[in-house]
């Protein structure tokens, strides 16, 4: 009997040993069609399209939901481009880490400009407005995103603001030596200075070569409230170009979360 248990634990313990040094199966993404600066050459500024070819892009997720900032959307970025697609789910962080190679096959999505950025989604209904709609149903989203299982975030790429380009819309950039100069989130007929000013709505910064950027966040995200440090700063974030108020065009920056502040 004491030997039978033995040999019992000594297979247990085994078959534990097996499993945990299992290595996990390979993930093969299919194959790149275009890049993602191609698939901007092909997607018109003025008005959505369906794309109805085989279209696959490869590229590494550098914004999620993570922070509240971004709703229902990730980033993805290639070494020439980025786009946002709209994925119709919450919890996308943990779906799509930042950092994690997707390939995204296209067809059958639309696909169009906001803010300058290529947005992918499912085709609105005819009736409404013209744009890109999230993604809905699971199985249409796992028909379009094959997660690989490969991690590595991408560094934001360091601009001034001077060199921004309107084909780096949608990229991770990094800008330095910002100082606050305005904000939408303060009421300065009530008194209220630029010290309380906060992350919510438009902030205004400037560079030290007299260059402007905003700075837009959403009113639900995890920072929204938090004060605007008023000292000399580097922000990350995603680019994005569009007009606001009397400034008419401008380069506009979308954090993903608090830590995309930082002390310059």
């Amino acid at each position: 009997m004491r030997l039978t248990v033995v040999i019992l634990v000594m297979l247990i313990c085994v078959g534990c040993y097996n499993h945990t040094d299992s290595p996990l199966l390979d993930v093969t993404l299919p194959n790149r069609s275009v890049t993602i600066s191609q698939l901007q050459e092909l997607t018109s500024p003025l008005e959505t399209m369906v794309i109805e070819q085989e279209i696959v892009v490869l590229g590494r997720v550098t914004a999620t939901d993570e922070g509240g900032n971004f709703y229902k959307s990730i980033v993805v970025e290639d070494e020439t481009g980025a786009l946002e697609l709209l994925v119709g789910e919450y919890n996308l962080a943990r779906l799509y880490p930042e950092g994690l190679t997707l390939a995204l096959r296209l067809r059958g999505c639309a696909a169009c400009y906001r803010y300058g950025v290529l947005q992918v989604g499912s085709s609105r209904a005819s009736y409404e407005a013209d744009g890109v709609d999230y993604l809905e149903s699971r199985e249409r989203i796992d028909e379009v995103i094959i997660r690989g299982d490969d991690v590595e975030p991408i560094p934001p790429a360091k601009r001034q603001i001077a060199e921004f380009t309107t084909a780096e819309c949608g990229r991770l950039v990094e800008v330095d030596s910002l100082m606050l100069v305005g904000s939408s989130s303060i009421d300065t007929l009530q008194g209220e200075t630029l010290d309380m000013a906060r992350w919510r709505g438009y902030a205004l910064f400037r560079d030290n070569r007299g260059d402007t950027l905003v700075v837009y966040t959403r009113e639900s995200a995890d920072f929204a409230m938090s004060l605007i440090p008023h000292e000399c700063l580097s922000l990350s974030g995603v680019l994005q170009y569009g007009k606001y108020s009397s400034l008419g065009n401008y380069y506009q920056l979308k954090l993903r979360y608090a830590e995309d502040c930082a002390i310059y």
